[in-house]
């Protein structure tokens, strides 16, 4: 391991590429601290936007206008603003209006963090997009094959 790191070096040094990750404990660990949770905010990003989505494709079939509207501006609203945007409106936003609580040390610290803040915005982002997937592939299928459906039952 020791010749690769020198290597890793080598090629800093003289090319300026730089892959301390390679030869530096520190950054190798802080990398793969944001490695993992990169793959936690995926998960539980994707999970959550399941289920705003197949939620949010039921209520666009609901009968009333009221749920279709508020669903389609909800869509809209989403799908039509940047991430990063919804990220800050939430965290510097919302997450200022909220009321604060006490933490074991008697501080006074936001309901939600900036992970659950990225997971919600995040989520409520993919979750718009997961509306119109649904939503598109339920309206894909023929009514007759539901009313057969029905119908054998």
């Amino acid at each position: 391991m020791d010749m690769i790191a020198k290597w890793f070096l080598e090629l800093y040094e003289t090319t300026g590429i730089n892959l301390t990750i390679v030869y530096d404990a520190y950054d190798r660990q802080r990398f793969l601290s944001g490695l993992g949770m990169t793959v936690y905010l995926s998960v539980v990003c994707i999970l959550a936007s399941i289920v705003i989505g197949a939620v949010g494709a039921w209520a666009q079939g609901s009968p009333l206008r009221v749920v279709r509207g508020l669903v389609n501006g909800f869509v809209v609203l989403f799908r039509n603003t940047p991430p990063l945007v919804q990220i800050f409106f939430f965290y510097f936003g919302l997450g200022q209006i909220l009321p604060r609580i006490e933490d074991v040390d008697g501080m006074r610290v936001p309901i939600l963090t900036n992970v659950q803040w990225a997971i919600v915005s995040l989520s409520l982002f993919a979750g718009a997009f997961n509306v119109e997937i649904f939503r598109s592939g339920i309206e894909a299928v023929p009514r007759t094959t539901t009313t057969r459906q029905d119908v054998s039952a």
